[in-house]
């Protein structure tokens, strides 16, 4: 008698084969949490957050219909089925890593490009030799090869891109290329702010007008930079310091602007840029000019003479020394850095110069 063969369970997949299909998707959304722009700055390339995401969700689903649809039936061995759902995750990440080397990015594409043709060329090679026509019908082996060469290519892709891919995860919550203004950072005349006949005439308060709301949310992150630093130059003259450099950059996703005392900048937030008003984008500006004015007086001040360490007239400055030695940081101690006399000064000041802005930006504009 025969023995009746029992149906062998089919073995549950491998936990990473089940994750594979959702890789990209959680990918995207990571993209969306690290608040990715898209600039180039030797090409003046500057796409919003929000385009940027909706031109990669875009290309993700275009990706899914003309490629993993394609293979989603086929019962691919695991090595060509991650090479085929890696593909999109490494281009994603080249793309970030493109804004920070612009000419390396397009030799890899190049590269890219002539592995595609390798593939081209031998797999047609050898489907020529190997593949014979049938003449009712298309030969499956042709469709196979076809899969092969794409399959081979995605392959060279990624080992290619893979590099770049590394780069890029250091920068892709770390850092962002910086969007730097036209205008230069120079101390200017400064005009009398009571004659009011000159002022409507100065071509700088031109610029800074552009900080009315209407005409303001019309503007780009370039133009946006170059106002900014327009009106840090005007700033640093007024209070008498150095030159200080405005750039958008990425900060946390709760500051617009932050001054660097080891650079001598202020950079500005450009993904909360795009929606920040003018009147917020005006106070922050004045906020971190005064931090500058505040290093540039303590590092004018002879601490070794005994009057500056205990002459009340110094009281306030020595406070600001003792701040900057023993930085309190807002991430541990908010109130504690909110209350410091370098912060309450800072308000302070933007406060008085902010209505002073909005006063001359209102009657310049009417």
């Amino acid at each position: 008698m025969r023995e009746k063969t029992k149906n062998k369970p089919e073995n549950p997949k491998h936990i990473g084969e089940r994750l594979l299909p959702h890789m990209p998707a959680m990918f995207w959304l990571s993209l969306h949490i690290a608040r990715i722009n898209f600039y180039i700055p030797e090409l003046g390339l500057n796409i919003d957050r929000y385009r940027f995401y909706t031109y990669l969700v875009a290309l993700y689903i275009a990706y899914k219909v003309i490629i993993i649809d394609r293979f989603k039936n086929s019962n691919l061995p695991y090595g060509p089925t991650v090479t085929i759902y890696l593909f999109p995750i490494e281009f994603a990440m080249f793309i970030v890593f493109s804004q920070y080397h612009i000419i390396i990015s397009v030799i890899l594409l190049c590269a890219c490009a002539i592995v595609s043709l390798l593939f081209y060329l031998l797999t047609k090679y050898i489907e020529k030799n190997r593949v014979r026509p049938i003449e009712n019908g298309i030969n499956p082996k042709k469709t196979t090869y076809k899969k092969l060469r794409l399959i081979l290519s995605l392959t060279g892709y990624n080992m290619i891109l893979l590099p770049a891919a590394l780069v890029a995860l250091f920068y892709l919550f770390t850092n962002a290329p910086l969007a730097k203004p036209s205008v230069s950072a120079a101390n200017i005349p400064v005009f009398d702010e009571n004659d009011t006949g000159r002022i409507w005439n100065d071509e700088r308060v031109a610029k800074i007008a552009a900080l009315n709301e209407d005409k303001w949310q019309t503007l780009n992150c370039d133009e946006k930079i170059d106002i900014l630093q327009t009106l840090v130059n005007y700033e640093t003259t007024y209070m008498k310091i150095d030159a200080v450099k405005v750039a958008g950059s990425k900060l946390d996703p709760q500051v617009l602007g932050e001054y660097y005392c080891d650079d001598n900048a202020i950079y500005i937030d450009y993904v909360q840029l795009e929606s920040a008003d003018a009147a917020e984008c005006i106070k922050t500006i004045c906020h971190e000019v005064r931090h500058s004015y505040q290093y540039f007086t303590v590092d004018m001040i002879d601490w070794e003479n005994e009057y500056v360490q205990s002459a009340f007239f110094y009281d306030e400055v020595r406070s600001w020394k003792n701040e900057m030695d023993n930085h309190t940081d807002w991430e541990t101690d908010y109130w504690g850095y909110y209350f410091q006399a370098i912060e309450i000064d800072a308000r302070s000041y933007s406060n008085q110069r902010s209505e002073f802005y909005t006063h001359l930006i209102e009657n310049y504009t009417n």
